[in-house]
């Protein structure tokens, strides 16, 4: 169920890099669908969601940040592909 959720918004968040240039938004946004996944799914709202939500941005954060550094360069497309696999892996 959340995978049909993290792919698009992953391919949206790209494209909104693509045009923004702004990893921290990105980033955000990633991390805060995640907690709200999290809140969501979760039988109690309790500290480790929060944790989890933190280590999503801080994942997001490097991996857009990353692809920012990398735009001009043909491994951006490298880093894309296997970065939107670990983020989508974790959970």
């Amino acid at each position: 169920m959340a995978l049909l959720i993290k792919v698009p918004l992953l391919v949206g968040l790209l494209l909104l890099l693509t045009r923004t240039e702004n990893p921290l938004l990105c980033a955000g946004i990633w991390a805060g669908a995640l907690t709200a996944m999290a809140v969501l799914f979760s039988t109690s709202f309790n500290f480790v969601v929060l944790l989890w939500g933190a280590a999503a941005f801080l994942l997001s954060l490097g991996y857009f940040a990353l692809l920012e550094y990398l735009e001009q360069t043909n491994w951006w497309w490298v880093v894309m592909a296997v970065g939107a696999v670990v983020l989508v892996a974790f959970p």
